[in-house]
């Protein structure tokens, strides 16, 4: 089995792997297709991985290739499935509430277990979904995000006469407004970056786009924009994003913090009172719902793929897996110096030749 494996810090390496046995419950994978999660990018060239070697990789689709003699399975070999990445344990107080994501004792693919950048995967039946035939599986590869994202729009309690800010332009943040857009059709949907390529997808995907100035200062914004929205989406991750979002939130609003922190948080005393005089709701949104066939973030984010929902259509380099080393490399130098056309998103596609990357 070829895979991309990452042997210590920014050491990724294509790698062919002996085929092992698998497991009598379980269902091997054929990937057809992997997303590259901001995740991976930190995982790999910056914070480090739980352990080494590893094969990262979350966002997975494919088809079911061998089923385990002793797997309880509703499905066929050859159907089309995405997986859930979280392994639980299913023995915690949140597991018996049915809190997956919440877990205390959980396993993931992709980043402490070996996960979707290489040919197959090894999963439980219960962390499949079936994928509808209208559904391309570059998009089913994406059901994971698009789960998170739909996730973040249950929590903010969106109404009609919502008026909505997303702080971040990046794959979540444009995938948010194409999703509020659909559910809340008439609901004012603003979206804020410092990149002037991201903004411009974002206008013609509908929203109405702000930017930051060049050196990605909140600060007029924070100043001119003050308690003008009563629903705030953050999706950058940065210090700055979260504490702006409260600065910008109406009274008896609505915060959602997605993005993943990427520094320590201090709130000041004027943040502190913007939360207690404006009433202002907080909420942390962590991974998706998810509880196999029952009705979860997971199935509606099925069942917008299923009405036209693309967001493949929101990447901006589909790559072979040969090529993803040099690909997350790029993406982290990108990180540290962004560029004016930065990518949105990078897709692995497990079928296709490698012309190279740069």
């Amino acid at each position: 089995m070829r895979a991309i494996v990452l042997n210590a810090n920014k050491s990724l390496a294509l790698e062919d792997r002996a085929s092992t046995k698998l497991d009598e419950d379980k269902c091997r994978i054929d990937l057809q297709a992997t997303g590259v999660c901001s995740s991976d990018i930190s995982r790999s060239c910056e914070n480090g991985a739980y352990h080494y070697p590893l094969i990262m990789g979350h966002e997975m689709a494919g088809k079911i290739l061998q089923i385990g003699g002793k797997a309880e399975v509703s499905y066929q070999s050859g159907d089309r499935v995405a997986i859930f990445p979280l392994l639980p344990c299913f023995d915690c107080e949140p597991c018996h509430r049915h809190m997956y994501a919440q877990c205390l004792n959980y396993n993931y693919l992709g980043s402490r277990s070996d996960g979707g950048y290489a040919e197959y995967v090894d999963v439980s039946p219960w962390n499949l979904i079936s994928v509808p035939d209208g559904v391309a599986m570059d998009d089913a590869a994406l059901t994971e995000p698009t789960a998170v994202v739909t996730h973040s729009a249950e929590l903010l309690e969106i109404t009609a006469k919502s008026k909505i800010l997303i702080i971040g332009a990046g794959f979540l943040g444009l995938l948010a407004l194409q999703i509020f857009m659909i559910y809340f059709p008439d609901a004012e949907v603003t979206i804020l970056d410092r990149n002037p390529h991201k903004l411009e997808i974002a206008k013609k995907l509908g929203g109405a786009p702000l930017l930051i100035d060049g050196a990605g200062d909140f600060g007029w914004h924070t100043k001119n924009l003050d308690g003008q929205f009563d629903r705030v989406l953050e999706a950058t991750g940065t210090t700055q994003g979260y504490s702006s979002a409260l600065k910008m939130c109406a009274r008896g609003g609505v915060v959602v913090w997605m993005g993943n922190i990427s520094g320590d948080l201090e709130l000041s005393r004027s943040d502190v009172n913007q939360i207690l005089r404006r009433e202002l709701t907080i909420k942390g949104s962590w991974n998706s719902t998810y509880d196999g066939s029952e009705p979860s973030d997971w199935t509606r984010a099925i069942e917008l793929m299923d009405n036209g929902l693309k967001p493949s259509g929101l990447v901006s380099h589909f790559i072979a897996l040969e090529d993803l080393p040099d690909a997350l490399i790029a993406l982290y130098e990108n990180k540290l110096n962004p560029s004016g056309n930065s990518p949105v998103k990078y897709l692995v596609q497990h079928r296709r030749w490698s012309q190279g990357f740069g």
